[in-house]
Protein backbone atom coordinates (compact mmCIF):
# COMPACT_ATOMS: atom_id res chain seq x y z
CA UNK A 1 0.00 0.00 0.00
CA UNK A 2 1.42 3.47 -0.95
CA UNK A 3 2.05 5.61 2.04
CA UNK A 4 -0.38 8.71 2.14
CA UNK A 5 1.65 11.64 2.65
CA UNK A 6 1.08 14.02 5.48
CA UNK A 7 1.60 18.25 5.39
CA UNK A 8 1.61 20.45 8.14
CA UNK A 9 -0.82 23.61 7.79
CA UNK A 10 -1.58 25.16 10.81
CA UNK A 11 0.84 26.34 13.60
CA UNK A 12 0.57 27.19 17.17
CA UNK A 13 3.01 28.52 20.10
CA UNK A 14 2.77 29.51 22.98
CA UNK A 15 6.41 30.75 25.08
CA UNK A 16 8.31 33.05 26.05
CA UNK A 17 9.21 34.46 22.98
CA UNK A 18 5.89 34.60 22.33
CA UNK A 19 2.35 33.96 21.48
CA UNK A 20 1.65 33.99 18.31
CA UNK A 21 3.60 31.76 15.29
CA UNK A 22 4.42 35.13 13.92
CA UNK A 23 5.82 37.15 16.99
CA UNK A 24 7.27 34.44 17.48
CA UNK A 25 9.03 33.73 14.68
CA UNK A 26 10.64 37.03 14.18
CA UNK A 27 11.54 37.11 17.81
CA UNK A 28 13.84 34.21 16.92
CA UNK A 29 15.28 35.94 13.63
CA UNK A 30 16.27 38.78 15.76
CA UNK A 31 18.01 36.40 18.62
CA UNK A 32 16.28 37.43 21.25
CA UNK A 33 16.09 35.63 24.28
CA UNK A 34 13.30 34.13 26.82
CA UNK A 35 15.45 33.69 29.69
CA UNK A 36 14.92 35.63 32.79
CA UNK A 37 14.97 35.47 36.48
CA UNK A 38 12.36 32.83 37.67
CA UNK A 39 9.32 35.17 39.13
CA UNK A 40 7.24 32.65 39.86
CA UNK A 41 8.80 31.27 43.39
CA UNK A 42 11.16 32.86 45.01
CA UNK A 43 14.78 31.24 44.07
CA UNK A 44 16.89 32.31 46.38
CA UNK A 45 17.35 29.02 47.50
CA UNK A 46 18.70 27.11 44.29
CA UNK A 47 21.57 27.42 42.56
CA UNK A 48 19.65 27.94 38.98
CA UNK A 49 17.87 31.24 39.34
CA UNK A 50 16.74 31.73 35.48
CA UNK A 51 14.54 29.85 33.34
CA UNK A 52 12.11 30.28 30.65
CA UNK A 53 8.95 31.59 31.76
CA UNK A 54 5.10 32.42 30.46
CA UNK A 55 4.50 35.76 31.85
CA UNK A 56 2.05 36.52 29.24
CA UNK A 57 -1.46 35.30 30.70
CA UNK A 58 -3.57 36.25 27.67
CA UNK A 59 -4.24 32.29 27.40
CA UNK A 60 -6.15 32.06 30.62
CA UNK A 61 -9.04 34.38 28.27
CA UNK A 62 -9.65 32.37 25.98
CA UNK A 63 -10.61 28.95 28.94
CA UNK A 64 -14.09 28.58 29.90
CA UNK A 65 -14.72 27.90 33.51
CA UNK A 66 -14.08 24.35 33.01
CA UNK A 67 -11.02 24.81 31.44
CA UNK A 68 -9.52 26.93 34.13
CA UNK A 69 -9.53 24.18 36.69
CA UNK A 70 -6.96 22.08 34.56
CA UNK A 71 -3.56 21.98 34.71
CA UNK A 72 -1.19 24.98 33.36
CA UNK A 73 0.04 21.74 31.19
CA UNK A 74 -3.37 21.22 29.50
CA UNK A 75 -4.33 25.15 29.55
CA UNK A 76 -0.71 26.12 27.45
CA UNK A 77 -2.01 22.84 24.92
CA UNK A 78 -5.20 24.98 24.48
CA UNK A 79 -4.04 27.71 23.34
CA UNK A 80 -1.44 26.20 20.95
CA UNK A 81 -3.73 24.01 19.67
CA UNK A 82 -6.57 26.55 19.09
CA UNK A 83 -3.92 28.96 17.44
CA UNK A 84 -3.03 25.85 14.92
CA UNK A 85 -6.52 25.63 13.86
CA UNK A 86 -7.60 28.99 13.34
CA UNK A 87 -4.22 29.58 11.42
CA UNK A 88 -4.80 26.13 9.67
CA UNK A 89 -8.01 27.85 8.07
CA UNK A 90 -10.11 24.49 9.17
CA UNK A 91 -13.87 24.51 8.94
CA UNK A 92 -14.91 22.59 11.82
CA UNK A 93 -18.28 22.09 10.56
CA UNK A 94 -17.13 20.43 7.38
CA UNK A 95 -14.14 17.76 8.96
CA UNK A 96 -15.60 14.10 9.51
CA UNK A 97 -13.89 14.26 13.16
CA UNK A 98 -14.10 10.71 14.03
CA UNK A 99 -10.91 10.92 11.52
CA UNK A 100 -9.53 13.73 13.00
CA UNK A 101 -7.13 13.62 16.75
CA UNK A 102 -4.45 14.87 18.86
CA UNK A 103 -1.46 13.25 19.79
CA UNK A 104 0.44 15.54 22.47
CA UNK A 105 4.01 14.99 24.39
CA UNK A 106 4.81 15.85 27.57
CA UNK A 107 7.57 14.46 29.84
CA UNK A 108 6.20 15.79 33.33
CA UNK A 109 2.28 16.14 32.77
CA UNK A 110 0.17 18.02 35.11
CA UNK A 111 3.18 18.68 37.37
CA UNK A 112 2.01 22.05 38.76
CA UNK A 113 -1.86 20.89 39.56
CA UNK A 114 -0.66 17.47 40.96
CA UNK A 115 2.47 19.06 43.72
CA UNK A 116 -0.53 21.62 44.99
CA UNK A 117 -2.82 18.81 45.38
CA UNK A 118 -0.22 16.84 47.11
CA UNK A 119 0.24 19.79 49.57
CA UNK A 120 -2.80 20.44 50.25
CA UNK A 121 -3.13 16.63 51.15
CA UNK A 122 -0.63 16.54 53.56
CA UNK A 123 -1.51 19.72 55.45
CA UNK A 124 -4.88 19.50 55.56
CA UNK A 125 -5.51 15.26 54.73
CA UNK A 126 -8.05 13.46 52.91
CA UNK A 127 -10.50 15.84 53.10
CA UNK A 128 -9.05 18.48 51.28
CA UNK A 129 -8.50 16.22 48.34
CA UNK A 130 -10.41 17.39 45.70
CA UNK A 131 -12.73 14.95 43.15
CA UNK A 132 -11.19 16.83 39.89
CA UNK A 133 -7.71 15.87 40.61
CA UNK A 134 -7.78 12.33 39.29
CA UNK A 135 -8.58 13.25 36.14
CA UNK A 136 -7.17 16.50 36.21
CA UNK A 137 -3.62 15.22 36.87
CA UNK A 138 -3.33 12.51 34.64
CA UNK A 139 -1.11 12.89 31.46
CA UNK A 140 -3.70 12.40 29.34
CA UNK A 141 -6.01 15.07 30.51
CA UNK A 142 -3.90 17.41 27.94
CA UNK A 143 -5.15 15.59 24.79
CA UNK A 144 -8.45 15.02 26.11
CA UNK A 145 -9.13 18.50 26.88
CA UNK A 146 -8.10 19.78 22.91
CA UNK A 147 -10.31 17.10 21.80
CA UNK A 148 -13.30 18.29 23.99
CA UNK A 149 -12.62 21.44 22.95
CA UNK A 150 -13.04 20.73 18.76
CA UNK A 151 -15.21 17.60 19.23
CA UNK A 152 -12.25 15.90 18.07
CA UNK A 153 -13.35 11.79 18.25
CA UNK A 154 -10.20 9.75 16.88
CA UNK A 155 -6.77 8.82 18.27
CA UNK A 156 -6.21 10.55 21.66
CA UNK A 157 -3.17 10.07 23.77
CA UNK A 158 -0.59 11.99 25.44
CA UNK A 159 2.94 10.35 25.27
CA UNK A 160 6.05 10.43 27.39
CA UNK A 161 8.97 9.97 26.36
CA UNK A 162 11.10 12.32 28.26
CA UNK A 163 12.55 15.43 26.28
CA UNK A 164 11.77 13.30 23.37
CA UNK A 165 7.85 13.43 24.02
CA UNK A 166 6.47 15.47 21.48
CA UNK A 167 8.78 14.27 18.90
CA UNK A 168 7.09 10.68 19.55
CA UNK A 169 3.52 12.40 19.41
CA UNK A 170 4.12 13.65 15.93
CA UNK A 171 5.51 10.76 14.58
CA UNK A 172 2.68 8.81 15.64
CA UNK A 173 0.34 11.16 14.35
CA UNK A 174 2.66 10.68 11.06
CA UNK A 175 2.35 7.54 11.06
CA UNK A 176 -1.77 7.60 11.26
CA UNK A 177 -1.67 9.86 8.48
CA UNK A 178 0.80 7.10 6.45
CA UNK A 179 -1.74 4.32 7.22
CA UNK A 180 -4.83 6.41 6.10
CA UNK A 181 -6.23 6.12 9.71
CA UNK A 182 -6.83 9.82 10.07
CA UNK A 183 -7.59 12.63 8.36
CA UNK A 184 -5.86 15.24 9.70
CA UNK A 185 -4.24 14.94 14.01
CA UNK A 186 -3.23 17.99 16.14
CA UNK A 187 0.46 16.83 17.46
CA UNK A 188 3.06 18.27 19.28
CA UNK A 189 3.70 18.92 22.90
CA UNK A 190 3.06 20.85 26.09
CA UNK A 191 5.13 21.54 29.90
CA UNK A 192 4.40 23.37 32.37
CA UNK A 193 6.89 22.01 35.51
CA UNK A 194 8.21 25.25 36.77
CA UNK A 195 7.79 24.55 39.99
CA UNK A 196 10.45 24.55 43.16
CA UNK A 197 10.52 20.63 43.08
CA UNK A 198 10.94 20.11 39.32
CA UNK A 199 13.60 22.75 39.90
CA UNK A 200 15.49 21.13 42.66
CA UNK A 201 15.60 17.85 40.76
CA UNK A 202 17.56 19.41 37.66
CA UNK A 203 19.52 21.41 39.81
CA UNK A 204 20.46 18.56 42.08
CA UNK A 205 21.43 16.78 38.98
CA UNK A 206 23.89 19.67 37.82
CA UNK A 207 22.13 20.20 34.64
CA UNK A 208 21.26 23.66 35.11
CA UNK A 209 23.28 26.80 34.23
CA UNK A 210 24.28 28.74 36.85
CA UNK A 211 25.08 31.82 34.80
CA UNK A 212 23.09 35.30 36.42
CA UNK A 213 22.93 37.03 33.37
CA UNK A 214 19.84 35.65 32.17
CA UNK A 215 20.06 36.63 28.16
CA UNK A 216 23.35 35.30 27.98
CA UNK A 217 23.12 32.67 29.57
CA UNK A 218 22.47 29.22 27.74
CA UNK A 219 25.47 28.66 25.58
CA UNK A 220 24.58 25.57 22.89
CA UNK A 221 27.67 24.15 21.67
CA UNK A 222 29.93 26.83 23.12
CA UNK A 223 33.49 25.94 24.56
CA UNK A 224 31.64 27.68 28.04
CA UNK A 225 28.25 26.61 28.17
CA UNK A 226 27.45 25.20 31.97
CA UNK A 227 24.08 23.46 31.34
CA UNK A 228 20.38 23.97 29.81
CA UNK A 229 17.55 26.44 31.02
CA UNK A 230 14.06 25.19 31.81
CA UNK A 231 11.63 26.21 29.42
CA UNK A 232 7.53 25.95 29.90
CA UNK A 233 5.26 26.38 27.21
CA UNK A 234 3.52 24.61 23.71
CA UNK A 235 4.11 23.91 20.13
CA UNK A 236 1.15 22.62 18.24
CA UNK A 237 0.82 21.42 14.55
CA UNK A 238 -2.21 20.51 12.23
CA UNK A 239 -0.64 17.44 10.66
CA UNK A 240 -2.65 16.36 7.77
CA UNK A 241 -3.34 14.15 4.75
CA UNK A 242 -1.97 16.00 1.87
CA UNK A 243 -5.24 15.14 -0.27
CA UNK A 244 -7.51 16.02 2.50
CA UNK A 245 -5.39 19.33 2.42
CA UNK A 246 -5.25 19.95 -1.30
CA UNK A 247 -9.56 19.06 -1.43
CA UNK A 248 -10.41 22.05 1.04
CA UNK A 249 -7.61 24.50 -0.48
CA UNK A 250 -5.48 24.68 2.61
CA UNK A 251 -2.07 26.14 2.50
CA UNK A 252 1.07 24.13 3.07
CA UNK A 253 3.91 24.84 5.46
CA UNK A 254 5.67 21.86 4.24
CA UNK A 255 5.56 18.02 4.45
CA UNK A 256 5.57 16.07 7.57
CA UNK A 257 8.27 13.92 5.35
CA UNK A 258 9.62 11.46 7.99
CA UNK A 259 10.26 9.90 11.67
CA UNK A 260 12.90 7.58 13.20
CA UNK A 261 13.56 6.80 17.25
CA UNK A 262 15.86 4.29 19.09
CA UNK A 263 17.10 3.56 22.15
CA UNK A 264 20.79 3.45 23.23
CA UNK A 265 19.64 0.86 26.17
CA UNK A 266 22.63 1.57 27.95
CA UNK A 267 22.47 4.34 31.36
CA UNK A 268 19.77 6.75 32.11
CA UNK A 269 21.73 9.76 31.13
CA UNK A 270 24.20 8.39 29.46
CA UNK A 271 25.05 8.65 25.80
CA UNK A 272 27.46 6.33 23.69
CA UNK A 273 30.53 7.69 22.50
CA UNK A 274 29.95 7.85 19.32
CA UNK A 275 26.45 9.30 19.17
CA UNK A 276 24.94 5.85 17.31
CA UNK A 277 21.31 5.89 18.77
CA UNK A 278 21.09 9.32 16.79
CA UNK A 279 22.49 8.42 14.23
CA UNK A 280 20.17 5.46 13.93
CA UNK A 281 17.11 7.97 14.30
CA UNK A 282 18.45 10.13 11.54
CA UNK A 283 18.85 7.30 9.38
CA UNK A 284 15.24 6.17 10.02
CA UNK A 285 13.66 9.30 9.49
CA UNK A 286 15.19 9.70 5.93
CA UNK A 287 14.58 6.88 5.17
CA UNK A 288 10.72 7.12 6.27
CA UNK A 289 10.92 10.27 4.48
CA UNK A 290 12.35 8.70 1.07
CA UNK A 291 15.57 11.52 1.43
CA UNK A 292 19.14 10.99 1.03
CA UNK A 293 21.61 12.85 3.35
CA UNK A 294 22.78 14.76 0.45
CA UNK A 295 19.21 16.77 0.72
CA UNK A 296 19.71 17.91 4.41
CA UNK A 297 19.97 21.80 4.18
CA UNK A 298 19.67 22.52 7.93
CA UNK A 299 19.01 20.81 10.88
CA UNK A 300 17.76 21.67 14.15
CA UNK A 301 19.42 20.77 16.94
CA UNK A 302 18.44 19.21 20.52
CA UNK A 303 21.33 21.58 21.47
CA UNK A 304 20.71 21.43 25.07
CA UNK A 305 23.93 23.27 26.16
CA UNK A 306 25.28 20.72 28.45
CA UNK A 307 28.70 19.46 28.07
CA UNK A 308 27.85 15.79 27.46
CA UNK A 309 24.94 16.28 24.86
CA UNK A 310 26.55 18.72 22.69
CA UNK A 311 30.10 16.73 21.86
CA UNK A 312 28.22 13.71 21.56
CA UNK A 313 25.14 14.93 19.40
CA UNK A 314 27.98 16.54 17.10
CA UNK A 315 30.00 13.50 17.02
CA UNK A 316 27.12 11.77 16.08
CA UNK A 317 26.38 14.37 13.18
CA UNK A 318 30.01 14.28 11.83
CA UNK A 319 29.84 10.48 12.10
CA UNK A 320 26.71 10.39 10.34
CA UNK A 321 27.11 13.24 7.59
CA UNK A 322 30.60 12.51 7.39
CA UNK A 323 32.70 14.91 5.18
CA UNK A 324 29.36 17.35 4.42
CA UNK A 325 28.68 17.47 8.24
CA UNK A 326 30.83 20.87 8.42
CA UNK A 327 28.63 22.29 5.40
CA UNK A 328 25.27 21.76 6.89
CA UNK A 329 23.88 24.68 9.22
CA UNK A 330 23.02 23.34 12.76
CA UNK A 331 21.47 25.53 15.01
CA UNK A 332 20.14 25.33 18.92
CA UNK A 333 16.71 27.21 18.89
CA UNK A 334 17.09 26.05 22.87
CA UNK A 335 19.78 29.41 22.72
CA UNK A 336 17.22 31.31 22.82
CA UNK A 337 13.63 29.15 23.97
CA UNK A 338 15.33 27.80 26.82
CA UNK A 339 14.95 23.66 27.11
CA UNK A 340 10.71 22.89 26.82
CA UNK A 341 11.73 19.26 27.67
CA UNK A 342 8.96 17.34 26.61
CA UNK A 343 7.31 20.02 24.55
CA UNK A 344 10.93 20.93 22.73
CA UNK A 345 9.55 18.50 19.58
CA UNK A 346 6.50 20.18 18.78
CA UNK A 347 8.06 23.68 19.27
CA UNK A 348 10.92 22.76 16.80
CA UNK A 349 8.64 21.57 14.21
CA UNK A 350 6.42 25.04 14.58
CA UNK A 351 10.26 26.68 14.34
CA UNK A 352 10.77 23.81 11.13
CA UNK A 353 7.72 24.36 8.98
CA UNK A 354 8.85 28.46 9.55
CA UNK A 355 12.03 27.67 8.03
CA UNK A 356 10.87 25.85 4.94
CA UNK A 357 7.98 29.08 4.47
CA UNK A 358 10.74 31.94 4.82
CA UNK A 359 13.78 30.58 4.01
CA UNK A 360 15.76 31.82 6.76
CA UNK A 361 17.37 29.83 9.73
CA UNK A 362 17.33 30.52 13.37
CA UNK A 363 20.95 31.30 14.81
CA UNK A 364 22.53 29.75 17.96
CA UNK A 365 22.81 33.09 19.88
CA UNK A 366 25.46 33.32 22.86
CA UNK A 367 27.82 31.48 21.00
CA UNK A 368 31.16 33.08 21.88
CA UNK A 369 34.17 30.80 22.55
CA UNK A 370 34.33 27.85 19.91
CA UNK A 371 34.70 24.35 21.40
CA UNK A 372 37.39 22.13 19.10
CA UNK A 373 34.82 19.04 20.11
CA UNK A 374 32.16 20.84 18.39
CA UNK A 375 32.89 22.35 15.35
CA UNK A 376 30.10 22.30 13.23
CA UNK A 377 28.35 25.46 11.36
CA UNK A 378 26.31 26.58 14.32
CA UNK A 379 24.65 29.51 12.88
CA UNK A 380 26.27 31.70 15.35
CA UNK A 381 24.55 35.18 16.62
CA UNK A 382 23.08 35.81 13.86
CA UNK A 383 20.10 34.43 11.63
CA UNK A 384 20.75 33.10 7.44
CA UNK A 385 18.60 33.44 4.38
CA UNK A 386 18.85 30.10 2.82
CA UNK A 387 16.36 28.33 0.61
CA UNK A 388 15.86 25.17 2.38
CA UNK A 389 14.11 22.21 1.07
CA UNK A 390 15.07 19.52 3.48
CA UNK A 391 16.25 19.60 7.22
CA UNK A 392 15.80 17.33 10.57
CA UNK A 393 15.36 18.23 14.03
CA UNK A 394 16.48 16.17 16.80
CA UNK A 395 15.11 15.53 20.25
CA UNK A 396 16.86 13.26 22.74
CA UNK A 397 15.66 12.02 25.83
CA UNK A 398 16.58 10.53 29.29
CA UNK A 399 16.98 7.01 28.92
CA UNK A 400 18.60 7.26 26.03
CA UNK A 401 15.81 8.02 23.58
CA UNK A 402 16.50 9.29 20.45
CA UNK A 403 14.34 10.42 18.00
CA UNK A 404 14.35 12.40 14.67
CA UNK A 405 12.11 14.41 12.71
CA UNK A 406 12.47 15.23 8.68
CA UNK A 407 10.59 17.78 6.73
CA UNK A 408 10.75 18.56 3.17
CA UNK A 409 9.34 21.41 0.59
CA UNK A 410 8.53 18.55 -1.80
CA UNK A 411 4.70 19.03 -1.12
CA UNK A 412 3.90 22.88 -0.52
CA UNK A 413 1.07 24.62 -1.90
Amino acid sequence: MLKKEAVITGLGVLTSLGSHPRVFWENLLKGESGIDFVSRFDPSPFHCKIASEIKDLSYEADLTAKERKLDLSAKYALWAANQAINDSGLDLNALDRSRCGVVLGSARGAASLLEASHSLFLSGGAAKVKPSTSPFTTLSSMSAAVARRFGFQGINLTVSATCASSSHALGAALEKIHLGKADLILAGGSEACLTPFHFAQFGNAGILSTNKSPASACKPFDLRRDGMVIAEGAGVVVVEEKEHALRRGARSYCRLAGFGSSCDAQGITSIPEDGLGIQKAMALALEDAGLEKGDVDYINAHGTATRLNDRIETTAIKNFFGDSARNIPTSSTKSMTGHLLGASGGIQAVICSLVCMHGKIPPTINYQTPDPECDLDYVPNHPRDLSVNGLISNALGFGGLNTCLAFDKKVTF
